[in-house]
């Protein structure tokens, strides 16, 4: 007969528990943290990629849509979405339908080759060669 006195032969056993629900909260508190190290500012606007995607055709650009034509005055002024370079309205240009970046065909070849032939600024797949008119 055991005396009431006498201790459980491992006391892990009544540790057990109570160490899983320390580590569970652990975990909860960790996961719940935000992972990108601070909060963001309202202010600044962020381009949201649209919901379903696209064909994508071989060159990366949408297949079902023509080339997009816009005015020279509205190119002036503005960068390779991916270079950082101004866009030269004399070589061949691509953009970004939802958002509106714009590349250089060759910037957009290596967003094909890198990024699945996504935009750089938004991850759309909607890259369409631009046709520029000269009023």
């Amino acid at each position: 007969m055991r005396n009431r006195n006498e201790r459980p032969a491992n006391p892990m056993i009544r540790l057990l528990p109570i160490l899983l629900l320390l580590g569970a909260a652990v975990f909860f508190v960790a996961s719940m943290q935000r992972r990108d190290g601070g909060p963001r500012d309202g202010r600044t606007w962020r381009p949201r990629a649209r919901w379903g995607k696209r064909g994508v055709g071989q060159q990366g650009f949408a297949a079902d849509y023509g080339p997009l034509d816009l005015r020279a005055e509205d190119l002036a002024g503005l960068r390779d979405a991916y270079s950082g370079a101004p866009l030269d309205l004399t070589r061949a240009l691509v953009r970004c339908a939802p958002c509106g970046s714009c590349y250089h065909a060759d910037s957009a070849a290596v967003l094909v080759r890198d990024n699945a032939g996504r935009c750089a600024s938004c991850g759309s797949g909607d890259l369409r060669p631009v046709s520029v008119r000269r009023d």
